[in-house]
This record gives C-alpha cells, sequence and structure tokens, in this order.
C-alpha cells in the first residue's frame, strides 16, 4: 500500500454552522491525526461561508484541511454511499475507523447526519438551534466549543448512564430557570429523564452526567447553556406558529385519490419548517418558505412519504430555460442528489425530500421563480392533469411564453394536439406508463 503523505497543517476550516458530523471529525484529527498531519492539533478552526471551493486538496501544502466542504478528502457530498460522514471519511483515512470507541462516535454520526435521526434534546439538534440563535461569528465559536465539550466527554466516557443525581442537583442550582414560561418543554424532558424514560446515548442528560462526574461545575455550566438554547429556541418555534396560523397561504393538490396539503409563507424564521407539519398547523405535507432576501426553501412532512425527484427535475429545467442554458435530455441528472453544476443555487437533499435555495451555511442568490411558480410546479409534479394558469385559462398552449414549455410534458402535448383537431379545453388522460411530469 503506498504511505500516505504527511501534511502540516496549521488551519482547519469548515462551513459555517457546522453540523456535528464535522465536530467529530475535528475532533477525531486532532486526537488520532498528529502523524499524518502534524500540528494538527492545535490548529486555528475557521468557519467559511463561500461553498464554491472545488479544490480543497490543493490547500494542504500551504498549512489547510478542509473538513465537510471543499471537494477534498474528507468532503463526504457527492462521496458513493448513504453512510458516509465526514467523521467516516476522517477515520478510514486514519485507520481508526475499526477502534470501538471511534465506532461509537462514527454510529452517532451516521444515526444523525447520514440519517438524520435525532432529538430535540440530542447533541446535533441542540448544536444547531445555538447556531441558528449566534448573531455573530464569537458566539458561533461558542457553539463549537460547547458542543466539543460534549463529545469530549462522552468519547472518554462511553458506559451506560443509569444514576442521574448529578444532573438532579444541577437542576436544583437553577430550578427558576427552567420554570419560565418558553421552558415548559426542558421541564417535561427532566422530568422524563428522572423517570428514566429518556435516557440518549448523546442527549441532553446524559451529557450533562457524564460532565458532572468528572467536575460537577462543568456539567452545571454546560447544562446552563443548553437550557438557555432551548429556551430561546421555543421562543422561536411560538413565534414561527403564531405566523404560520396568522399568514400562511393554504392550497389543496389532488393527486389521484390523494389530498396533497401546501403551505405557503413568507418567513426568516428557521422554525417554520418544524411548525408546519404539527397539527396545531394543520399537518401540511409541503411548506413553500420564502425568506425575506427571496431564497425559498420546500419542505416535505416525512410521515407524508413525498418524494421530490420530480420536483427538482421541473425547477432545475425552468432555471436553465430563464438563463438560456441548453436542458439535458436525461431526466435522472436532473434529478440528482445534491447540486448540479448548470443550477447551483438549488441543492436537493434526496434523504430529506427537501429542495434548498441557499441555507444557513451556503449562501445562494435568490431563485428566479415566484413562491406561486413554485406551487404551480408541485402541481405540474404531482397533479397528473394540472395545467399551467395562462394555458388553463386560455384554454390554449401558450407555447415559448409559458415557462413549463421547455418541459415537453405529454399534458402539455395533449392540449396542443386537441387544439389542432379542433377539440379545445378538455385533457387526454395522463399516460399511466408515463414518467410523472
Amino acid at each position: 500500500m503506498k504511505e500516505k503523505k504527511a501534511w502540516t497543517i496549521r488551519q482547519i476550516i469548515t462551513h459555517i454552522k457546522p453540523h456535528v458530523d464535522e465536530l467529530v471529525a475535528i475532533f477525531l484529527l486532532q486526537l488520532f491525526g498528529e502523524k499524518l498531519f502534524p500540528k494538527i492539533g492545535k490548529a486555528e478552526i475557521n468557519f467559511l461561508s463561500n461553498r464554491k471551493i472545488t479544490n480543497g486538496d490543493d490547500f494542504l501544502k500551504d498549512g489547510t484541511l478542509f473538513v465537510g466542504m471543499g471537494k477534498g478528502m474528507f468532503d463526504e457530498h457527492g462521496k458513493e454511499g448513504k453512510t458516509e460522514t465526514a467523521a467516516t471519511l476522517v477515520a478510514k483515512y486514519l485507520g481508526i475507523a475499526d477502534n470501538p470507541k471511534v465506532k461509537f462516535l462514527l454510529d452517532y454520526t451516521i444515526n444523525v447526519d447520514a440519517k438524520s435521526n435525532g432529538h430535540p434534546y440530542d447533541l446535533a439538534n441542540m448544536l444547531k438551534d445555538f447556531f441558528q440563535n449566534a448573531k455573530n461569528i464569537g458566539e458561533e465559536m461558542d457553539a463549537f466549543n460547547w458542543a466539543m465539550r460534549a463529545i469530549r466527554a462522552k468519547f472518554n466516557n462511553q458506559e451506560k448512564i443509569s444514576d442521574f443525581s448529578n444532573l438532579e442537583k444541577c437542576i436544583d442550582e437553577f430550578g427558576n430557570e427552567i420554570n419560565q414560561e418558553h421552558c415548559a418543554h426542558v421541564k417535561n424532558y427532566v422530568e422524563r429523564i428522572q423517570k428514566g424514560t429518556d435516557r440518549r446515548t448523546f442527549g441532553l442528560a446524559v451529557i450533562t452526567e457524564v460532565m458532572c462526574q468528572k467536575n460537577f461545575d462543568d456539567g452545571l455550566e454546560w447544562l446552563f447553556y443548553a437550557v438557555e438554547i432551548k429556551i430561546a429556541d421555543r421562543k422561536m418555534y411560538l413565534q414561527a406558529l403564531r405566523a404560520f396560523m396568522e399568514k400562511a397561504q393554504r392550497h389543496l393538490i389532488q393527486c389521484g385519490k390523494q389530498r396533497i396539503k401546501v403551505a405557503i409563507v413568507k418567513s426568516d424564521n428557521h422554525k417554520m419548517n418544524k411548525v408546519f407539519r404539527t397539527r396545531k398547523a394543520g399537518n401540511y405535507d409541503i411548506l413553500i418558505q420564502k425568506g425575506l432576501s427571496g431564497n425559498i426553501a420546500i419542505y416535505t412532512n416525512i410521515k407524508s412519504h413525498i418524494k421530490m425527484d420530480v420536483v427538482a427535475e421541473i425547477i432545475r429545467s425552468i432555471e436553465m430555460t430563464m438563463d438560456g442554458k441548453k436542458v439535458p435530455e436525461d431526466y435522472h441528472y436532473l434529478q440528482s442528489d445534491g447540486v448540479i453544476k448548470e443550477v447551483p443555487q438549488w441543492y436537493y437533499l434526496k434523504r430529506g425530500n427537501m429542495l434548498l435555495n441557499g441555507s444557513l451555511t451556503a449562501k445562494q442568490p435568490p431563485t428566479q421563480l415566484s413562491s406561486d411558480e413554485i406551487l404551480e410546479i408541485i402541481k405540474i409534479a404531482f397533479d397528473f392533469h394540472f395545467l399551467p394558469a395562462k394555458c388553463r385559462k386560455s384554454k390554449k398552449c401558450a407555447f415559448e411564453n409559458c415557462i413549463f414549455y421547455c418541459l415537453h410534458m405529454d399534458r402539455c402535448y395533449n392540449l396542443r394536439k386537441k387544439i389542432r383537431s379542433g377539440h379545445q379545453g378538455k385533457v387526454l388522460p395522463f399516460p399511466k406508463n408515463a414518467k410523472t411530469g
């Protein structure tokens, strides 16, 4: 086997608001990577918003290592395998993937990152909340260090926790804090812990107890930050729920015998994608959220089991047409996971069935499409008899004047065929074997 070249590392770069996966990868590099990456243990950590770097490994000679971005050796995006994460790539490269203590961390990152599993009081989700409420780079670094303390504590103590006496002492220390109106969920969570009904490996309670066993004050401080995070998170959630109930536009799409509930809302509140799927909000299937910047995110309710392949294909086709680019005939390519080079402003996350026109960690220019046009695209994807507004009202094909003309859909062809034969206004049944959209 070819011996790996050693690179002296003075700087580790990951994307802004990194996930727990990138943090575990950096933790493993700092702990086990000194042989292949000299000085990495003391390397400076920096966050970068520019996601357009595609030659990350070229910076190794300058002492910079990219993690979770840059298209380098430790960037999982675009790699084969649904369970590949930045942390697993690091572990394999360092030859430590079979280490039982390391495997414990890797199994966790795969579960929360690659499989999108988690719990509101899980470290991964609390870290997201911390970052989302961070107002500057200093607070983002506080979030990073707060989570790294938890990862380090759990790596050093992987025993099953059954005694939560230290957690109870911590609660007594600032009992008044968790009785605040917006912290009811935290209080309920702590009560479940005390009853022994919820003891997640990387949950708030287990991490607090592990840290307290080594140093009570450290554990108390860590828990205090966690509770503050959840209080702020709860306030944001209630604001999102109120805004959704007051401002959301609601639509029903008939898809065969099934009805798909779609909501449109204009808001920058990052909790909106949690609200729309709740019973109180109406159990919606799809949310179109337009930010104040004009960027749009399309989320789906995991319980609805809606696949967004065709929506991704149509959006990308239209964006290319509006930019004067030739649309590829390969619909598999247009439905690709992640980003395609012709339409970098849209990221399709297949495992979450969501389409993101930029995000907190990857800034992109706003889409050229409006929320109403996105709604029509969703109708086209799921309602086999739907026609765009222009064609529906005039009962004629608008040809190049319609943004959907580039899609060459069977239903559009059927409409033009009827016009030629003098039977305007009715649509032929959509072919059963035809590709949706």
